[in-house]
């Protein structure tokens, strides 16, 4: 299990975007989106926190690698909490 925190500045506002990350200790590629299972909330405006729609966290086949894919908001700091499960 891989649980992190992150901030992410968007740079479009109400647009998909994305980001990637690697996957510690995967020795073996993915071979379908589901076999890294995430969990990923996030949030804008750390003051008055304003939810984010529209997050998936997904593994990326072929890779050791995982995306997170959302809706922004603004182009301010976006918040993100992120639980990985996978296997080596």
């Amino acid at each position: 299990v891989l649980t992190f925190y992150v901030n992410v500045t968007p740079t479009v506002t109400r647009d998909y975007c994305q980001f990637t990350f690697d996957l510690p200790s995967k020795v073996t590629d993915l071979v379908n989106r589901g076999d890294c299972i995430i969990n990923v909330s996030g949030w804008s405006d750390d003051t008055d926190v304003i939810p984010l729609f529209n997050v998936i966290g997904v593994g990326i086949p072929g890779t050791k690698t995982a995306m997170v894919k959302f809706a922004s908001i603004n182009t301010s700091l976006h918040y993100f909490q992120i639980s990985c499960t996978y296997t080596f």
